[in-house]
């Protein structure tokens, strides 16, 4: 499985934690660990928890200011809104290496943090993976934010998470997080349109308001038929709505728009949305309704 879909086409993969799960949650999680997400049931996630499986592009200063969810122990917001997985890129200032795990120290010209990875001994690539990141190298790096047990000090939890980029991912990135940011502050572009936009602009039905498409089909991604064999551990209706899924690019689509294009009942989406997510298939964008694919 991939992760996040991004600059140039790269497959920002990762796997989360076989010992904390979730995506490094808790601190724990070896560098072979499955993906990240939970691995529940189909269907088994509530509603409350589907933040979780969404992936945010940040800086660091937006970490470091991020505020404590109420009621919701571990968790974080960022403008007002729920954070999940974040991703981030910078310029590596230190690393400190211990028997189980890497931390960098990391600086995106917004701030400093470090990103703790885990690492398994007894695997034989281990070193390579020790080696494969040197100071002053940048890097992306995907997980959760944590703070330091009774400390209020912050650092990113990322199990097989961290890779190097170009310079101009940076940039792209800081862009990015920049666009993700004035979304949720000012709303959406489509609401500063002057005319029609284009075909991925948010256009509103008279049935409920509810939005008629949110992205278009990039073209770049071939379409898998809903007997794929990717799919074989889907339900039909999960099975069906992945194959539309799949050909999205990184802003996904409403359910409402994969409910018409595959000939299924909006209700009968909505049902099948933990399961794409918890097994890894796809993930939320800009709100629990919208669906992007995990690249294959």
């Amino acid at each position: 499985m991939s992760g996040y879909q991004g600059y140039g086409g790269n497959d920002y993969s990762y796997a989360g934690g076989g010992g904390g799960g979730g995506g490094g949650g808790g601190g724990g999680g070896w560098m072979t660990g499955t993906q990240v997400g939970s691995q529940g049931s189909p269907g088994s996630a509530s509603k409350d928890r589907s933040h979780t499986n969404t992936l945010r592009p940040v800086t660091i200063k937006q970490l470091l200011e991020a505020q404590p969810a109420p009621h919701k122990d571990g968790e974080w917001k960022i403008d007002d809104h729920d954070l999940g997985h974040i991703t981030f890129c910078g310029q590596i200032r230190n690393i400190a290496e211990q028997a189980t795990s890497l931390t960098y120290r990391l600086d995106d010209g917004t701030g400093t943090i470090e990103a703790k990875q885990w690492v398994d001994p007894e695997n034989p690539h281990a070193h390579e993976a020790r080696t494969k990141l040197v100071e002053n190298m940048y890097v992306r790096v995907l997980g959760q934010l944590r703070t330091v047990m009774n400390s209020q000090r912050r650092y990113v939890t990322a199990a097989h998470a961290i890779r190097p980029v170009e310079f101009n991912e940076v940039m792209y990135h800081a862009l990015e997080a920049t666009a993700v940011h004035l979304h949720f502050t000012r709303g959406p572009k489509e609401q500063f349109a002057s005319g029609g936009g284009d075909k991925g602009d948010v256009q509103m039905s008279g049935m409920g308001g509810a939005p008629q498409a949110h992205s278009s089909v990039t073209g770049t991604t071939a379409p898998k038929a809903a007997n794929d064999p990717a799919f074989a551990i889907l339900s039909p209706t999960g099975r069906a709505a992945m194959a539309f899924i799949s050909t999205l690019d990184a802003e996904g689509a409403h359910i409402s728009v994969i409910a018409q294009k595959t000939n299924l009942p909006v209700r009968e989406v909505s049902k099948v949305k933990a399961e794409l997510t918890d097994n890894g298939f796809a993930y939320y964008t800009v709100d629990d309704d919208t669906l992007a694919p995990m690249n294959f």
